[in-house]
Formats: structure tokens, sequence, C-alpha cells
């Protein structure tokens, strides 16, 4: 996921070249609208019609007619919300639409009964009177290279966004947490792979109480059970969720319809972390081969992307991969723990390169110790959670050591301190999730606005 940093409130054109509808797990229907800006990036706005699309048909309906292929809208940033890109319509609603032309055949009918003024008088009152009344904005992940915020900060303190009552199987609780994912056009939805229950839990904003979604059934390793799941990834396209199950070696898709049976869809595999790129396919570390492997769709056979060279330094090998993270140019991004090191491996490279760390173990900020989560912005920056020192580093491109984000204040349970930091993700709005594994618990530190 990629997080983008607007400059200003800033006015520019969306254009509408794609439309889509996909189903929610409550059984509603959200219709998803692509545009372009500036000529340049794609992004993507949503909209959820809770109470009035339960079908499908209506929300292919709504699809079709509210927002047109090809229509100009303007897009602004604005200045309350400036991680937000708000598209707003500058003409009125298709609703309204049908309303002015039921006002124009009226002002035309007054116009032939009575006369050419009162009939044109009519139907401006009326079309200014719909126009300014149905101004509609929509909230929408900005994917603009537009930005001057080249150094984000977070607040030093975070708040428990779950968890956090010390370690147990309730639904308030969570037991040893290893990574999160925050899902971009549903982010009220954040799945936790809840490593000791054995469970991915869907923790809503604002809840107190978390959702089974996913195990929950004891250690075992029966169909409908989990052992120490380790990473969990949302598979939109199929409704379903991608789990590291390390504890049984494999993973797993678990579909988030209850009628559907979970699949094994990798066996005997150490399953260190997992992701999926743009196009669908199935990125896995194996931290016992010292490997991350691709699965493209329909295809049976894997590809090594990263490492596969046996146990080492050097830079075309890998030693205990964990996390990683696959961008837009299907980079991946490797935390290559006992390596103490973040590796890039571009498409079809031999090798990887060095992006974080490398020098070794240590305190210092040239160094890490026992990486784990890592995501990368578009400013090709990477965050990487430094887990025995207890903080989340940040290494611009090039940089040769690393800046603190948040964290760095000894081991604890305080809110600017962490025991054991994995897993990591950033909202739409650019808060920054730590999972802190020891305190069972996710951190959640907003970004702040100067």
């Amino acid at each position: 996921m990629f997080i983008q940093f607007p400059k200003t409130q800033h006015e520019t054109q969306c254009r509408v070249n794609e439309t889509n509808v996909m189903k929610l797990t409550n059984g509603k229907f959200q219709t998803i609208w692509t545009v372009n800006f500036n000529n340049e990036q794609s992004a993507k706005v949503s909209k959820i019609f809770v109470n009035t699309y339960k079908t499908y048909t209506d929300a292919i309906e709504a699809t079709i007619n509210q927002y047109k292929i090809g229509e100009v809208y303007k897009c602004y940033f604005d200045i309350n919300k400036p991680y937000d890109l708000i598209w707003t319509l500058d003409v009125q609603l298709i609703q309204g639409r049908r309303i002015l032309n039921i006002a124009f055949v009226l002002g035309i009918l007054i116009l032939i009964i009575w006369a050419i003024p009162i009939g044109y008088f009519f139907h401006k009152w009326f079309k200014n009177k719909i126009i300014n009344s149905t101004k509609i904005e929509f909230s929408l992940k900005n994917t603009s290279k537009d930005f001057n915020n080249t150094n984000p900060k977070w607040t030093s303190e975070g708040y428990t966004f779950a968890g956090g009552n010390s370690y147990g199987q309730a639904l308030n609780q969570l037991h040893y947490p290893h990574s999160i994912f925050i899902v971009d056009n549903d982010p009220q939805s954040i799945y936790i792979a809840d490593t000791g229950n054995h469970r991915i839990v869907d923790w809503k904003y604002n809840a107190s109480n978390c959702q089974i979604v996913a195990g929950g059934n004891g250690r075992g390793n029966r169909i409908d059970q989990l052992s120490d799941p380790t990473d969990v990834f949302v598979d939109q396209k199929n409704d379903s969720l991608i789990i590291c199950d390390q504890g049984n070696r494999r993973v797993i898709r678990w579909f988030l319809q209850n009628q559907t049976y979970p699949e094994i869809i990798i066996p005997d595999i150490s399953c260190g972390g997992l992701s999926i790129d743009n196009n669908g396919d199935l990125y896995v570390s194996d931290y016992n081969k010292n490997e991350v492997r691709r699965w493209s769709i329909g295809d049976i056979n894997s590809t090594i992307v990263a490492g596969g060279n046996g146990k080492g330094q050097e830079l075309n090998q890998l030693n205990y991969p964990t996390r990683i993270f696959v961008d837009r140019d299907y980079s991946v991004y490797v935390s290559d723990a006992e390596n103490y090191r973040v590796m890039k491996w571009i498409k079809d490279a031999e090798e990887g390169i060095i992006v974080a760390g490398g020098r070794g173990g240590g305190t210092s900020l040239d160094k890490m110790y026992m990486t784990n989560g890592v995501i990368v912005d578009h400013l090709d920056n990477v965050y990487v959670s430094d887990m025995a020192n207890n903080r989340v580093i940040r290494w611009a491109k090039g940089s040769q050591e690393g800046t603190i984000v948040v964290g760095g204040n000894g081991s604890g349970n305080q809110s600017n301190q962490f025991i054991g930091p994995r897993g990591l993700s950033f909202d739409q709005q650019g808060n920054l999730f730590v999972v802190d594994m020891y305190n069972s618990r996710v951190q959640k530190f907003n970004i702040d606005i100067v």
C-alpha cells in the first residue's frame, strides 16, 4: 500500500475511466470508480451504498448511471483533510438531472402556453436551485506525485487501537499478535494475525472487542484450525484471507463467506511473510529455504524472486527472511532478519540491493537488530520494525543510516514504548499502525500535521 503526502490545497481535474462493483462481506455491494487526474496517475474512489443498493443489479445500475465513464470532475485537496483527495461533482447527480429534465419539460410547456420569458425564468431558477444543493464529495486515497512533504512525522505518543488488556483469548484481548492488514477501500476493517490465539480477528475502529474471522477453534491442523498464524493478507478479488499458517507449514485461503471451506493453497512451506502484487500474484517468504517465491495466477509452479542461494549474507542470499513488501514496479523488499537488513530485489534481478541496515546488529542508527515488519512509501522510504531495539526506523532512499519514527524509548508498555514491535501498516490518512507483540496490542500513531 502506497501512502502519498499531497502538498497543500490544490485543484485539478479527474476523468472517470473505469467502473466496477465488488461484493462486501455483509452481502451489500460497493461501487468503485477508477479516475485519472492531471492525466497521470490512476486512483480509486468508492462509496458504499449501505442502505440503498442491496442487490448486484442495483449496484450495477448505479455504477452506470451515477458517474459516467469519460466525464470530467473537479478535484481538490481540502486544507482540513490534507491527506485526502476530494473530487467534487461539477454537475448535478443523476437524480438531480432527472428532476432537472422534468423542470425543463415543464418550462417548455409553460413556454408554449404562456410566454418565452416565463418559461426561461422557471427553468433557470430550478436549475440553479438543484445544482447549488447537490454538491457531492468523496474521500479518495491520493496517488498523485504532486506533494512536498518528503519527511512526514508521527506523534511520539501512540494510543492502543486493539488489545492492550494483557494477553488472553477474550474478544477484547490479543495474545502475542504478529501482523496487521488494513483494507484500502474498507478502512474500518483492520485484520490482525492473533498468533498466540491461533486466529485472525477483525478489529473495527473504536471497537472494544474484535470479531474472529478465521481459526479460533484451538491450535491444530484441521482445515478449520490454525497454528501460530504469523501473517495475513486480504484478497479482495476472491473475498478471502490469505494466511501464513506457520505452525502447520502451509499457506491457507480462508473465505470470508462462512459457507465455503478453507483451502490449502501452498503446502509444506515455512512461511515467514506474504504479499500480493497488483496482478494478483502471491509472494511468500520461506525462512528455512531462505528464499521468496512468487505464484502466478493459474500457475501451479512458482518462481524464486529473492534468495534461493543458500543461507548467507551475500547480495544473492538471505538469512531468515520474514516480512515482505511488493511495490508497484514488482520489486520485492525482504526483511532479512538475521542479516539485520532489508533487501530490495528488482524484478528479474540476480541479486538484491541493501536498502536498510546491513552493518551487523546494534543500537546505532546505521544498524538494526532483528528486523521484522517492512513497508515502503511512494518515495521509496523504507519503514522497518527494529524488534530488539523496540523502535520503528525509516531509511530514506540511498541513506547510510535511519531515523527513528516511533519508539526507541526502551522496552516497556508506555504509549511511546514497545516490547518487540512486528507488523507495520499505514491507513489511507497516513496514520501508522504498529503491532506491539509482547504487549499484546496494536498501537496507532497519528500523522503529525504541521
